[in-house]
């Protein structure tokens, strides 16, 4: 009996475990040059009479352009696992580099990781840096590594164009990558299969987009999705409960921290919350035709805001590739539809400071508009006079735009655009505050049904009108 409970205890001690699993390729979805390479590595590095003209030709440094430094770390790991030679992390800004002198054995020593910094972007001339600077001797050191290869050498950066053009030789990072980061698809499948099924509640499982989007940016990288999986072990194992939407989405919008601090409890404000953003998200849908549905809505509250909207998918790559002077005039009145419907519900007087980040929000879409992409108004309206210049690249943007009378015409104009579009479609707005408020949490899939079911409305009350 007693061997009986002291195995209990054990199963008990090894399933609260923490669990940190080691990382596949298939964590890195999208990674297949990049594993390319490592697979010509193994083959070369494996042959008995490998010489120096095949180790340059398989490149021995490696730049990976990619937004999550720790994710290309957690990559040089595995690719120091495929190789099975040890690896190495350090900051050239502050650590010592291996020596590279000895003359070529054929053996690899191990993957070196050179954490990102400023040594990358160093600008002391257009020539070869200086060798008592960082970047001076990381390009001594991967010049060394190139004529007597014994390390494979990685690094990352955001922007390769960025990185000092002496460490982007031959004799330097001769391999670049880019590595793009995963779809919400990709990055939902990759959380749902790192988990016990039994932490997950069937919708959750079910919907790997949803999933992914709410994971998105604050637990991209695979560190990221590491801690999601301990939030989601932590709930199963220790509450006793299967992961929902809405624990997800609590994890989004608080992220490591674990506040004690309570929102405030006035009358009404979960009410104002969800009409300002349900304000956002019906002028998004309105204004497009609803050709632009929005990819989830949340009244969850998170550190610096009580509520978020994300766009579209399709909005943001059709921004990235090809945007116009109707997608940043579309921007503008979702920007502040929170405000017009906060008006609309409330009063003038009674619009809170919620918009404050709206009205800055909007001012700098139309300030990008004008001066970084060129677009006009109109063909019938006169030029924009210059925009006074920023005394500081953290200053506000709007009380800029406010202090100049054609600029602060073009914002109002949209205002009103906006207020007659929610005054419109007033029905609509209500439905999907009232959908918020009870489920927290809105996809796009909802906001489809609910659209569905404000076009049979309209088209019934005039079919009843006529």
């Amino acid at each position: 009996m007693g061997s009986m409970k002291q195995q209990h205890r054990m199963d008990k001690q090894s399933t609260l475990a923490v669990g940190y699993p080691i990382p596949t390729w298939s964590d890195f979805p999208q990674s297949a040059m990049v594993l390319r390479w490592v697979r010509q590595l193994i083959r070369g590095w494996r042959q008995s009479a490998l010489d120096v003209p095949t180790a340059q030709l398989l490149g021995a440094a490696a730049l990976i352009e990619h937004d999550y430094p720790r994710n290309i770390e957690a990559l040089a790991r595995l690719i120091a696992a495929d190789l099975d030679v040890e690896f190495q992390s350090i900051d050239p800004e502050q650590a010592s580099l291996p020596d590279v002198t000895n003359p070529f054995s054929g053996q690899l020593q191990g993957v070196l990781y050179l954490e990102s910094g400023g040594w990358q972007e160093a600008e002391d001339g257009p020539g070869t840096p200086r060798s008592d600077t960082p970047a001076g001797r990381v390009r001594s050191f991967l010049e060394g590594n190139f004529e007597s290869p014994a390390f494979i050498v990685i690094t990352t950066c955001r922007d390769v164009e960025k990185v000092y053009p002496p460490l982007r030789r031959i004799s330097g990072f001769s391999r670049v990558f880019e590595l793009p980061c995963p779809s919400p698809e990709e990055l939902g499948a990759l959380f749902i299969a790192s988990c016990d099924r039994t932490w997950l509640s069937d919708d959750v499982v079910g919907n790997p987009r949803r999933v992914g989007l709410l994971l998105g940016g604050s637990h991209e990288g695979y560190e990221g999705r590491v801690f999601a999986r301990l939030f989601a072990q932590r709930i199963a194992l220790l509450e006793g409960r299967r992961v929902t939407f809405k624990d997800l989405a609590l994890l989004d919008s608080v992220g490591p921290i674990e506040s004690c601090s309570t929102l405030p409890t006035m009358s009404g404000l979960d009410e104002r919350v969800a009409w300002h953003e349900a304000g956002h998200a019906a002028v998004a849908l309105l204004d497009s035709n609803c050709r632009h549905i929005p990819e989830y809505l949340t009244v969850t509250p998170r550190r610096n805001t009580l509520g978020f909207m994300t766009f579209s998918r399709e909005h943001c790559e059709r921004r990235l590739f090809a945007y116009t002077r109707s997608m940043m005039i579309h921007e503008i009145r979702v920007s502040l539809a929170g405000r017009a419907v906060e008006e609309m519900i409330y009063g003038n007087d009674e619009v809170s400071d919620l918009c404050v980040n709206d009205l800055e929000r909007a001012a700098e879409t139309l300030k990008s508009g004008v001066l970084k992409y060129g677009f006009q108004f109109a063909s019938e309206q006169p030029d924009l006079p210059p925009l006074a210049a920023s005394s500081a690249s953290g200053e506000a943007i709007f009380p800029l735009v406010q202090s100049n009378p054609a600029w602060r015409g073009v914002l109002e104009r949209e205002y009103e655009a906006t207020i007659k579009i929610a005054q419109q479609n007033r029905s609509l707005i209500e439905a999907i505050q009232r959908r918020l408020l009870r489920d927290r949490v809105l996809f796009r899939e909802d906001f489809a049904t609910i659209w569905t079911m404000h076009v049979r409305k309209e088209k019934s009350l005039c079919q009843s009108a006529a």
